[in-house]
C-alpha cells in the first residue's frame, strides 16, 4: 500500500510543470477553446512564447481553430429508425483536432453528408493519450475506464464509431486493451479510411482524368506501422473518387505528439523532419502532399512557413464538390 501511495504521489505532484500541463491538456483545452480568439491572443504573443519556453519548457504552441467546432449532437440516438442508423455515423472527437484542427473535422463531417450519411458528433470524452505518454498511468486508467464505458454504451446502437486522428484512435485499440483488458469491452472506433472502405461500394466511382495531378501521401508513422494497409487503403479510396494518390514511405515527422513541443527536444524534432519529411515536401510541394496525422500536419505548418497541409479526406471532399458544381 505504501509503495502504491508513493507511486501515485510521485505521478501527481513530483513531476516537472510541463508534464503536469500535458497530463491535463485533454481536459483543459476544450474548455479554453470556448474562447479561441481570446486564448490565442493570450498565448500566441512574444511575451507568452518566451515565458512558455523558459518557465514551462514548451515551444511553438499551436493556434486554436477559429471558429471553434460546434456541438452537433442534438437528437436521441435511441429514437432513430433502423434504416436511418444504417446511414449514420457517430463521430468520436479528440482534443487536438477538435481544438486546433477544427476545419479538418468540419470537412470530414461535410464529406459524410455529401455521401448520403448523417454524422452525429458524440459528447466530447477525454481519451487519456497524453496521460499515458507522460506516464500518469493511474489517471490514464481512470480516464480509459470512463471513456470505454461511454463508447461501449453508444456502440450498442449499432452505428459505426469513427475518429479522425490516428494516434488517438489507435490508443483505443492498443493502450486501452493492454491496460483495461476485459474491462475495455468490444467497442470499435474506425479511422476515416476504414469507414470509407466499408461504404465504398455505395459511392459512385469517378475515373481519374488523364491529366490529373498526383498527390503524395505521408502517413502517420504509428498508423502505418500498426495498420500496414494504410497506404493501399487511401490509394484505393482516392482512386475511387477520381484522385491520383501515391504513398511515400517516410519516417517520423519529428513532432511525435507532444515531443516536438518540448523545448529540450526542439532541435532534435527539427532534425528528424529534415531527415525524412523535409526533402519530400521540398520535392513535391506542400500543396501536393497530404498527411493523416494531426501532429504531422502541425509539424509541417511549423517547418514550412505556416503552410497548411491537407488531410487525404479533403481531396475526396474536393472531388465531390467539383462533381456537384458540374
Amino acid at each position: 500500500f505504501r509503495a502504491r501511495f508513493l507511486n501515485i504521489y510521485y505521478q501527481r505532484y513530483s513531476r516537472p510543470l510541463k508534464d503536469l500541463i500535458v497530463r491535463n491538456i485533454e481536459q483543459t483545452v476544450p474548455l479554453a477553446a470556448s474562447f479561441p480568439r481570446l486564448m490565442n491572443a493570450l498565448s500566441l504573443n512574444p511575451v507568452s512564447d518566451f515565458l512558455t519556453r523558459k518557465v514551462v519548457g514548451f515551444a511553438d504552441a499551436p493556434a486554436m481553430s477559429v471558429p471553434a467546432l460546434p456541438e452537433l449532437l442534438s437528437e436521441k440516438l435511441g429514437t432513430l429508425p433502423e434504416e436511418e442508423r444504417r446511414k449514420s455515423i457517430l463521430f468520436v472527437e479528440d482534443a487536438f483536432t477538435r481544438v486546433y484542427d477544427a476545419p479538418v473535422v468540419a470537412h470530414f463531417l461535410k464529406l459524410v453528408k455529401l455521401l448520403g450519411f448523417r454524422p452525429f458528433v458524440l459528447r466530447y470524452m477525454p481519451n487519456g493519450k497524453t496521460q499515458h505518454v507522460k506516464g500518469f498511468l493511474h489517471e490514464f486508467y481512470q480516464t480509459a475506464v470512463r471513456a470505454a464505458g461511454y463508447l461501449n454504451s453508444v456502440s450498442a446502437y449499432g452505428i459505426p464509431l469513427v475518429g479522425l486522428d490516428p494516434a488517438m484512435v489507435i490508443c483505443y485499440r492498443d493502450e486501452y486493451t493492454k491496460v483495461l483488458k476485459d474491462l475495455r469491452g468490444d467497442f470499435n472506433v474506425m479511422l476515416p479510411q476504414e469507414w470509407l472502405l466499408s461504404v465504398l461500394d455505395q459511392i459512385p466511382a469517378k475515373a481519374i482524368p488523364e491529366n490529373a495531378e498526383t498527390y503524395y501521401l505521408l502517413a502517420h508513422c504509428q498508423e502505418r506501422t500498426l495498420i500496414p494497409s494504410t497506404h493501399a487503403d487511401w490509394e484505393k479510396i482516392l482512386a475511387h473518387f477520381g484522385v491520383k494518390l501515391k504513398a511515400v514511405p517516410v519516417g517520423c515527422c519529428g513532432m511525435a505528439g507532444i515531443y516536438g513541443h518540448d523545448s529540450s527536444h526542439l532541435e532534435q524534432s527539427k532534425k528528424l523532419y529534415s531527415m525524412s519529411w523535409g526533402p519530400v515536401i521540398a520535392k513535391h510541394g506542400v500543396d501536393h502532399c497530404v498527411a493523416t496525422g494531426y501532429s504531422c500536419r502541425s509539424q509541417v505548418y511549423r517547418m514550412e512557413n505556416r503552410a497548411v497541409m491537407l488531410h487525404p479526406l479533403e481531396l475526396a471532399l474536393k472531388s465531390m464538390e467539383s462533381a456537384q458544381e458540374k
